[in-house]
């Protein structure tokens, strides 16, 4: 009941992450995604416990990220798109994704609902006062970046402190969306 009503009052956050994409196998998406880039054996690149890369060749994240889109672009995602497709018909006012993928404004598309969406840019500042998400035009946040803007993704550990920078300086994200997170 306190969700139900938190959703309806529009005090309730929707965060989705990885797991989401897990499939009817068990098979996670992160690894799903490891296998697709073939990075494992890779010399140039290394894949750490806590999600991001190491790239001795700079070259290297640009080729990722690009190979990244492409994945999220593949027809083996659609237990997850049948998922989003529920989750679009729940009236939350703000949805935060940690995935870069776009499959969640799809199935707002495909509903003909009304949203407003927004990613994480490296070094740009976003719009400043950007409206107050509501149940009936609700923000879809990628957190980590877009597939939509390569250079966006959360991909090593340099990108991630230029993140958390963003997120404590005042320029660089919306004074809106950072009161909501």
């Amino acid at each position: 009941e306190l969700t139900i009503d938190s959703i309806q009052n529009g005090t309730c956050i929707l965060f989705l992450g990885l797991e989401v994409f897990t499939n009817t196998k068990g098979e996670r998406l992160e690894d799903r995604l490891l296998e697709y880039l073939k990075v494992k054996d890779d010399p140039q690149v290394r894949y750490y416990d806590d999600g991001l890369f190491f790239f001795k060749d700079p070259t290297r994240h640009t080729s990722t990220a690009y190979n990244i889109r492409k994945f999220f672009e593949q027809e083996e995602l659609a237990e997850a798109k049948a998922i989003f497709d529920q989750l679009a018909q729940i009236p939350f006012h703000f949805i935060i994704s940690t995935t870069p993928d776009h499959l969640l404004e799809e199935a707002f598309i495909k509903r003909n609902f009304k949203y407003r969406t927004t990613f994480y840019r490296k070094k740009q500042v976003q719009q400043r006062n950007l409206a107050v998400p509501t149940p009936q035009q609700p923000l879809l946040y990628n957190m980590l970046g877009s597939t939509t803007d390569t250079e966006s993704l959360v991909l090593d550990h340099n990108d991630l402190f230029d993140y958390i920078e963003s997120v404590f300086e005042g320029n660089k994200m919306s004074n809106n969306l950072r009161d909501h997170i």
